[in-house]
């Protein structure tokens, strides 16, 4: 992967952690002044479990990307650890492939349904209903960047070696 496309990930990355910390500000906030006004004043806000799903939601599936980029996703490599370090290499390559074309096609599908479903309000906020599947499409699109430039740079950990391997 060349240079400016590492940098504009790299920006990609750097502008969705703080949107992450932003979500999850908002989250906390709205929870916690929720429960403050439900349990010491009798009071409710009607939007705020609305507001905190949509903000944890966002947060999620922006932060997919960031664990793809690290390879901190859970992952079953009984058999792969006992291949030899090229088929390795080639499978994890193949499996990013595939990944990547499966997050692309997600998020796709995830883009039709927001606007299939744009019309449609949440109960409590003059909000679409299709910033749920937004999120769900921004996700995986930035994942599916992440997977490709790794299989493309061949740019992440090999399996380590099995105890049998070490000895």
């Amino acid at each position: 992967m060349n240079k400016s496309m590492r940098g504009l990930l790299a920006g990609i990355d750097h502008v969705t952690r703080w949107a992450i910390v932003a979500c999850m500000a908002t989250m906390i906030g709205v929870v916690s002044m929720q429960v403050l006004l439900r349990y010491g004043f009798s009071a409710s806000i009607d939007w705020a479990e609305e507001i905190s799903r949509l903000a944890f939601v966002w947060a999620v599936f922006m932060a997919i990307p960031h664990g793809v980029r690290l390879g901190a996703h859970v992952g079953i490599d009984v058999l792969a650890r006992h291949f030899p370090k090229r088929a390795n290499h080639l499978l994890q390559i193949a499996l990013r492939v595939a990944s990547a074309v499966l997050t692309a096609i997600v998020a796709v599908q995830a883009t039709l349904a927001a606007r299939d479903n744009w019309d449609q309000l949440m109960p409590t906020i003059n909000l679409s209903t299709g910033w749920f599947y937004l999120a769900v499409a921004t996700g995986c699109a930035h994942a599916a960047i992440h997977l490709s430039a790794q299989a493309w740079g061949g740019e992440f950990r090999d399996l380590p070696a099995t105890t049998e391997d070490a000895e």
